[in-house]
This record gives structure tokens, sequence and C-alpha cells, in this order.
């Protein structure tokens, strides 16, 4: 398996971290949550060697349809290419809408940059329940051990930022 791969959680994979009805096991599952498209494969295997993550359960998950590919990183010159990128054409010559994204899509996209980047594989559980929730009110429920949890591990003056932030989006 190529190791420069970028994957990203697919529709499915998303109902299956919100239903936990497939047979998926507690490594595999774990792995789900993490999934979001900014590390390669090989970034994650050198996070979770410790945990028995290997090539074969990011195989798994694609082959289950839960991940796919967004990108392969290039080695040697920092670009990467994502699928389809042959048929884009230059980025001065694209016009392009701005595409809007739903509050709990961006709710659930702060979520996970926070957990992953402030808190931590300490914020695992808690990424676990973005992963359930899918309304307004089921991420407002999440607000108060999510802010808890941002104080422990950050600045006061990040947590203030986050919260505002975090708020703003609530509202």
């Amino acid at each position: 398996m190529n190791q420069a791969l970028y994957y990203v959680k697919t529709e499915l994979g998303r109902a299956e971290l919100r239903a936990r009805r497939g047979p998926l096991s507690h490594k595999l599952r774990a792995l789900l949550v993490m999934i979001d498209g900014k590390q390669t494969v090989a970034e994650y295997l050198e996070k979770l060697k410790d945990f028995g993550i290997d090539v074969n359960a990011f195989a798994d998950l694609a082959n289950k349809g839960l991940i796919e590919v967004k990108a392969v990183a290039s080695m040697n010159d920092g670009q990467t290419f994502s699928p389809g990128m042959e048929d884009t054409p230059a980025p001065h010559t694209q016009t392009s809408v701005p595409e809007t994204k739903s509050t709990e899509r961006q709710l659930y996209e702060f979520y996970n940059s926070t957990i992953r980047d402030i808190i931590g594989l300490r914020g695992f559980t808690l990424q676990l329940e973005v992963e359930k929730a899918g309304t307004l009110e089921e991420y407002r429920a999440l607000r108060e051990r999510f802010l808890t949890a941002v104080h422990k591990t950050a600045t006061e003056t990040v947590a203030r930022s986050l919260t505002r932030e975090l708020d703003r989006l609530l509202n």
C-alpha cells in the first residue's frame, strides 16, 4: 500500500461511526475516528505503531467503503495529487463559487480539528461523541465537556479564542 495516501471518511464511514452497527474491531473503529484527510498513512502508522495498527487496517476500511483516497503526497516536492486533478484547470483560470457549509458541518470540522490539534489523543472519547453528533442540539450538548478539555490542555488565550469561535458557531 502506498503510505503517501491521504484518506477521508466516506458518508458510509461517518454513518458507521454514528450508528455503530458494523462489525468493526476496536482498533479499526478507533482508526476510522481519527482519519481526517490531513495526515498520510505513514504519519498515522508512526503515531499508532504501539497500538497494533498497520497498513492492513487502512486496506480493510477502504475495502468496506468507509474511507477513500483524498490525495497522494509527493515525497519529493511537497505537492499533493488529488484524484481528478489532472482534469482541473490551473487555479488562476478556474472560476468557482465559494462552497457554503452547513452549521453542523462547520461544527463537526471545528470540533475535530481542535480535538486533534489541541487536545490530542486524550480527546479520543470526545471525538467519538463528535462523530455521533449530527444536529445543532447534539453539538451544543458537547460544549461544556469540550471546553473543559480545552482549558486543561491549552493556554488561557487559546482557550478563550476557541470558546469565542465555538460560541459563534453554536449561535
